[in-house]
């Protein structure tokens, strides 16, 4: 998987899943996609998924939409490697408290 980096509006630079948020977003996002994960079922079976994750690092792959933000994991990243490549799709809405209103989400109108 190749790195999802977009680029910041008015500076033109590439930015990272850290550049999103606030100082002390790690702990509420790394819940929020294992949430993701539980909610969605992901790799079947029902329960809380087995991950390998130990949180969030700032540099994960991710895509963003109006309403959602998706981080991407490759096959054995995240979870078991049967389940293959994963995403977790996580509201926009349950992170505006954790957005840096300087950094390129503080640009945009979700």
């Amino acid at each position: 998987m190749s790195n999802s980096l977009a680029n910041q509006v008015p500076k033109s630079q590439p930015f990272q899943l850290k550049d999103l948020f606030r100082h002390g977003y790690k702990d509420e996002l790394f819940k929020l996609i294992k949430e993701s994960f539980r909610y969605r079922n992901v790799c079947g079976g029902g329960g809380e998924p087995v991950t390998w994750l130990k949180g969030v690092n700032g540099n994960e792959d991710f895509t963003i939409s109006r309403v959602n933000i998706e981080i991407h994991y490759d096959r054995g990243e995240a979870l078991a490697g049967a389940c293959g490549s994963v995403t977790a799709i996580i509201p926009l809405r349950k992170l505006e408290h954790l957005i840096n209103p300087n950094g390129p989400l503080g640009y945009l109108s979700y």
